[in-house]
């Protein structure tokens, strides 16, 4: 009797090579799991609604944050922006453009928002919203659609025509060049419109469709706009996340999604070659993204009016896929991690607490793992399993789901594992499972998993015990 190790998944999700090219400690598929540092893999957290007192309209949360001055969480819904107080949503501000993304930066105790429809305004969570007291002439008939800081000033960027402006020194209610202030268009006539603006330590990135730039300097008699990319831009503004001062971001070249890393020196990664056809499922340049516990996690848009997500894991280089847990819109609060969820589902759009109970918001969990394809054949003797051993934890009184892959077909029967309920302090439980089909000279993958709502598992290792056997008279 021999054994196949079925240990580790740390290198995470491979949908780009073939399952039986694929690494020992890659997965063939990986839903909804949150794979550890030892490669262990966990049914992940689900998520519960942050105002169940009160139903928000419309169709897609389009912007939300945390304004920290205020302690008040804050989205963008339809025309309105409303705030967030022990669990119900109350409107601050209306008449926005409806549909209209709405971008926020929080600087000098003011929340600014910016969505390319109005010009940009602040709250100090207390009065009403405010324009800036003097604003560029350009925004009286164009207006910014992102907004952030760096170095110790405002920027605003406009989609459209590309024109960047920013404020004067620590003064965002002046935009005078006779105080510092002043703008800057990028390749106005390349055909491309901005897409977004993130602070990095070496510059301001500014990123096009297939184009990036960066603004160096501290002062505007300094600045420089170098040109780094011509043919590489971003192509979903909510993609971008500076994550230890690398910016992570979605990229559209030739018709394939890419997501890459760029460095503060300027230098190109690309990190999602493992999960290509994954992305390629992408149908519009809808997608968010928020850095979370160690991860770069990112929602798109994807056929049949779905979202999806995926996850890098930057300390192991390694990827994660997720379906029902999707946001239009990410953001942080110390260790917690919120998201504006549209009207998918079935569902209203909300706001959520991410990575929160046993399910997504009463609605199940599906969660699985399968293995790397095995070749049991060889030249003088073929393989034969007699057992599956696991070593797994359950929450309640449940079944673990087993499918037996045999040549990438399903086995018609599913194993089911009765693993018994949970204790506190329980250790890990340990199942053998006779295999009772044939394959002999044949490809097999083993996927383990659960749809039982409220009862998530916990996979340790695995281990395939076979036979060497004679290679059967055909």
């Amino acid at each position: 009797m021999q054994k196949i190790e079925i240990a580790d998944f740390k290198r995470g999700l491979n949908t780009n090579d073939a399952a039986h090219a694929i690494e020992p400690d890659q997965a063939a598929e990986l839903l909804n799991v949150d794979v550890r540092r030892k490669g262990r893999v966990f049914t992940r957290n689900g998520k519960t609604s942050l105002h169940p007192g009160s139903a928000l309209p419309g169709t897609r949360v389009n912007g939300a944050t945390y304004f920290k001055n205020a302690s008040l969480h804050i989205c963008a819904v339809t025309t309105f922006i409303y705030k967030i107080v022990e669990g119900t949503a109350t409107s601050v501000l209306g008449n926005l453009t409806s549909g209209a993304q709405v971008h926020f930066a929080t600087w000098n105790a003011k929340l600014w928002i910016a969505n390319g429809a109005e010009t940009p305004s602040y709250f100090n969570g207390i009065s009403t919203w405010a324009n800036p007291a003097t604003p560029p002439a350009e925004w009286t008939t164009v207006k910014p659609n992102y907004i952030c800081e760096h170095e110790n000033r405002l920027w605003t960027l406009t989609a459209a025509s590309s024109q960047l402006h920013w404020c004067a020194l620590d003064n965002a209610e002046d935009w005078t060049t006779a105080d510092n202030a002043g703008s800057h268009q990028f390749a106005p006539n390349d055909g491309w419109g901005g897409v977004g603006i993130v602070s990095q330590k070496s510059g301001l990135v500014v990123f096009k469709n297939y184009s990036i730039y960066k603004v160096t300097g501290k002062t505007p008699v300094s600045f420089q706009f170098p040109n780094l990319y011509n043919d590489i831009g971003c192509c979903a503004p909510r993609s971008i996340v500076n994550i230890e001062n690398k910016i992570f971001f979605l990229s559209r070249n030739k018709g394939e999604y890419i997501v890459y890393i760029l460095d503060d020196s300027g230098t190109l990664t690309p990190i999602s070659q493992d999960i290509a056809p994954t992305l390629a499922a992408i149908t519009t340049n809808v997608a968010a993204a928020v850095s979370y516990k160690g991860k770069y996690i990112l929602s798109f848009f994807t056929t049949g009016s779905t979202y999806k997500t995926v996850s890098y894991n930057y300390r192991t280089n390694s990827w994660e896929h997720g379906s029902g847990d999707a946001c239009s819109c990410y953001y942080t609060v110390d260790d917690a991690l919120y998201g504006g969820r549209p009207a998918i589902d079935g569902n209203t759009p909300s706001v959520y607490t991410v990575d929160t109970g046993t399910n997504d918001a009463d609605t199940a969990i599906t969660s699985y793992v399968k293995t790397r394809n095995y070749l049991l054949e060889g030249a003088d003797y073929t393989k034969q399993l007699r057992y599956l051993i696991v070593w797994v934890k359950a929450s309640g009184a449940w079944n673990m789901d087993i499918n037996i892959y045999i040549d990438d077909k399903a086995d018609t029967t599913t194993l089911k594992v009765p693993l018994g309920p949970r204790y506190t302090g329980e250790t890990t439980k340990r199942e053998v499972i006779p295999i009772n089909v044939d394959t002999q000279g044949n490809m097999i993958a083993i996927k383990f998993g659960t749809s039982t709502i409220n009862q998530p598992f916990e996979l340790y290792r695995a281990e395939l015990y076979y036979d060497i056997a004679q290679p059967e008279i055909r």
